[in-house]
């Protein structure tokens, strides 16, 4: 899975993403694309055309849980906060 996270998106939830997803995954951000500038459709063109299946926006993270409980895993890092 390619999984594309907005620039609302904390570099810690990032990383316990990752650590969640385990090796096969590809997780950024699009501040480190440098596609951060760009607007919404703009953005979401260029994160198809760079074949990211999933996109995920910080404000769809307001009410879940860290990465360890909804995706069922266990994580060894204590801050996953979007």
């Amino acid at each position: 899975m390619k999984l594309l996270l907005d620039m609302h998106v904390s570099l810690d939830f990032k990383a316990c993403l990752i650590d969640a997803l385990g090796p096969g995954h590809d997780v950024h951000r699009a501040y480190d694309m440098g596609w951060d500038t760009k607007e919404n459709g703009v953005l979401q063109q260029a994160a198809k055309d760079a074949g990211y299946s999933h996109r995920l926006h910080g404000h769809e993270l307001k009410y879940v849980r860290p990465p360890s409980l909804a995706l069922g895993t266990t994580l060894n890092r204590g801050n996953c906060r979007a």
